[in-house]
C-alpha cells in the first residue's frame, strides 16, 4: 500500500519541528551568551562605582551613532584621561602565551584552547577611533569579570591591558594624573555628545558633524604617560605603513631609471661610429707652436745654431753682420737643401 497524502504531511512536520528544535537550541544557546556577557558588563559598572566622584563613568555608548551598533561598554574619564574598558565575561580560565591571551575551557568530551587576540584588536581599533574623534589618547583595556579568573596576573597584551576586575579600579586609581578639574568636566562632555547612549536615535549628519569639532582633549607630558604607549605605538606603525607605500612606489622609479639608461647606452652606441674619427682627428692634429724670440735650434748639430741671440731683440749671423728686424724668414722650395739656405739677407748654415 502506497503512502498516503496524510503521512507524508505527518513527516514533513515532523522535519521542520525537528529543524525548529535545531534553531530554538541555537537561539537558546545565543541568549545565554549575551545574557552572560550582560552579567559581565553589570559586574564591571558596580566596580567602576567605587572611583566616586573622582571619574566620571559612562557605560553602553555608541562608537558610531548613525552609522553601526557598535558599542563601547565603559569610558571613564578621570585626570589621569580617557580609559575604554570592555568587558568580558568568560568561562574557563584565561592566560598570555606567546604575546596573546588564551582561552581554556573543559568539558566532558576534551579540553579546548582558544586563542582570543581578536577582541584584543576590536578594543585597540575602537580606542584608536575615539582618538580620530576627541583628538587625544584613550587607553584600551579589558576586564576579566569571571570568578575563576580573579587570580590572573595584569598584563599588557598587544597594546591592551588586560587584568581581572578587582584589579580595575586600583589599576586605573595608581594612573597619574595630568587633567584639571575644569579639563574632566570638559572632556566627559564631549564623550557624551560624541558617544551617546546606546538605543539614541541620530541621524547621520549630528553623528558626522561630531569630528569637525575645535575641542580636543590636552595632550599630557611625556613624563606623566604612564599607560599611554599605545598611541605611540599606533604612531609608529604608522611610519611604517608610510615606508611601506614608499618600498611599493620605488620599483617604478627604478625601471624609469633603467629605461633612461637604457636609451643613453643605445644612443651612445649607435652614434659611436660618427663620433670617433671626429674625436681622433681633434686628438692627432698638432697646435701650432708660439713664436719665440729664441729658437732652441732644435734638430741641429751641437754649436751649430742657426743665429745666436745677443740680447732679447737682436740677432746676429753666423758671419758677425746683424739679422734684419723680424724672425728669419723660412726656406723655400728654391732653397737648395745641402745643407744652407739662401735666404736673401745672409746665408745661414743649417
Amino acid at each position: 500500500m502506497e503512502e498516503n497524502s496524510a503521512q507524508r504531511k505527518a513527516d514533513e512536520l515532523r522535519v521542520r519541528a525537528a529543524a525548529s528544535r535545531d534553531e530554538a537550541d541555537r537561539l537558546e544557546r545565543e541568549a545565554a551568551h549575551w545574557a552572560q556577557g550582560a552579567e559581565g558588563e553589570r559586574l564591571t559598572a558596580a566596580a567602576l562605582e567605587g572611583l566616586g566622584r573622582d571619574a566620571v563613568v559612562l557605560h553602553d555608548r555608541l562608537l558610531e551613532p548613525g552609522i553601526s551598533e557598535v558599542n563601547l561598554d565603559h569610558v571613564v574619564v578621570s585626570a589621569a584621561g580617557v580609559f575604554l574598558v570592555d568587558t568580558k565575561n568568560w568561562s574557563g580560565d584565561v592566560s598570555v602565551y606567546d604575546g596573546n591571551l588564551w582561552q581554556h575551557t573543559q568539558n566532558a568530551a576534551d579540553r579546548r584552547h582558544q586563542p582570543r587576540h581578536e577582541e584584543l584588536d576590536k578594543a585597540s581599533r575602537a580606542a584608536a577611533a575615539m582618538e580620530r574623534v576627541l583628538s587625544g589618547p584613550v587607553v584600551p583595556a579589558l576586564a576579566l569579570a569571571a570568578s575563576r579568573q580573579t587570580g590572573f596576573h595584569p598584563e599588557r597584551v598587544r597594546g591592551v591591558q588586560v587584568l581581572p576586575l578587582p584589579a580595575l579600579v586600583p589599576w586605573l586609581r595608581a594612573q597619574p594624573a595630568w587633567l584639571t578639574p575644569a579639563q574632566v568636566e570638559a572632556t566627559a562632555h564631549r564623550v557624551d555628545v560624541a558617544f551617546p547612549a546606546a538605543g539614541t536615535v541620530v541621524t547621520v549628519p549630528a553623528a558626522t558633524s561630531r569630528r569637525h569639532s575645535s575641542s580636543a582633549i590636552p595632550s599630557p607630558h611625556p613624563s606623566t604617560r604612564q599607560g599611554t604607549q599605545q598611541p605611540a605605538a599606533r604612531s609608529r606603525r604608522s611610519r611604517q605603513r608610510t615606508k611601506r607605500r614608499k618600498a611599493q612606489a620605488r620599483p617604478g622609479a627604478t625601471l624609469l631609471k633603467l629605461a633612461f639608461a637604457a636609451v643613453v647606452f643605445v644612443l651612445v652606441v649607435t652614434q659611436l661610429p660618427r663620433i670617433a674619427p671626429l674625436l681622433t682627428s681633434l686628438i692627432a692634429t698638432p697646435h701650432p707652436a708660439a713664436p719665440s724670440s729664441k729658437p732652441s735650434g732644435a734638430g741641429a748639430p751641437a754649436g751649430h745654431s742657426p743665429y745666436t741671440a745677443q740680447s732679447a731683440s737682436t740677432l746676429t749671423l753666423l758671419d758677425g753682420s746683424p739679422a734684419p728686424d723680424g724672425p728669419p724668414r723660412e726656406a723655400t722650395p728654391s732653397c737648395p737643401s745641402d745643407g744652407q739656405l739662401q735666404c736673401g739677407w745672409g746665408t745661414l748654415r743649417r
